[in-house]
């Protein structure tokens, strides 16, 4: 029987993986990053309660699980960038990502390295042609104008340290590789998580937030430093996902990990 690598081995074995960007990899087979996740899901449902930036460092998997989220919403328009496209692919003309991207999602990975001028245009592209992005970043990287900051839903991602879970990320990305299609057969939540998606934004326009949840978001936003106005975004989305019309005091405790590392 072969020995198992040394953890030295497979951390150094899980950076040369995660260097690349796989991008359809199931986004229920990607390990752990809860809160993350969540907040995809529920800005796919709720465009309002968006945009997105993910961030983090380095090898934490954050474009992986972005790109991921086109297996959900197949009927949607999606548009990746960064920072080697071409400013004409992105704003040039009816063939352009702001406007390809009208009614759907612009993924934008290492936002902060573009420039501050190419990603307020995109920002300023999105209320014209209406779209949500949904971003990355690098801690290490250039860190981000703050009034661009400030616009964004930012969740943290942090690097799984749990040495059963990492083994657990490199099998499932060496078994991507072999079979793509045999291998996301595997996860049969993902078309669970679809229809959760799609059903949810069928209804989204009709929940209702009463008086007692408005009144507990008004107590609960200012420690958390979030707006209130995204916290009703994001309260109507978790409502959503499961099925109902109406918000609820849970809501808030479900979405509260989205502000642990914004």
């Amino acid at each position: 029987m072969s020995e198992i690598p040394v953890e030295d081995e497979i951390i150094s074995s899980l950076k040369s993986e995660e260097e690349e960007v796989l991008s359809s990899f199931p986004f229920s087979a990607v390990v752990g990053a809860s809160a993350a996740k969540r907040a995809l899901l529920l800005v796919l449902i709720n465009p309002a309660a968006g945009p997105l930036l993910l961030h983090g460092e380095r090898e934490t998997g954050k474009h992986t699980l972005l790109s991921s989220v086109r297996n959900l919403l197949p009927s949607v328009p999606f548009f990746s960038i960064n920072y080697m496209t071409p400013e004409d692919a992105i704003f040039r003309g009816s063939s352009s990502a702001v406007e390809q991207s009208s009614g759907g999602f612009i993924l934008v990975e290492r936002l902060n390295i573009l420039e501050s001028r190419t990603v307020a245009r995109i920002m300023a592209a999105a209320d014209q042609f209406l779209f949500t992005v949904l971003a990355t970043m690098n801690d290490e990287d250039a860190p981000l104008d703050a009034a661009l900051t400030n616009r964004f839903l930012r969740v943290g991602m942090d690097k799984v340290t749990d040495l059963e879970e990492r083994i657990e990320v490199i099998k499932r990305v060496k078994e991507f590789r072999q079979d793509p299609a045999r291998f996301s057969a595997r996860f049969r939540a993902e078309k669970q998580v679809a229809r959760q998606v799609e059903d949810g934004r069928k209804i989204i326009r009709r929940v209702q937030t009463d008086n007692r949840v408005l009144s507990a978001v008004k107590k609960t936003v200012g420690p958390i430093g979030a707006s209130e106005e995204r916290m009703l975004e994001l309260l109507k989305a978790n409502a959503a996902i499961d099925g109902r019309t109406w918000s609820t005091i849970e809501d808030i405790e479900d979405i509260l990990p989205l502000f642990a590392r914004n």
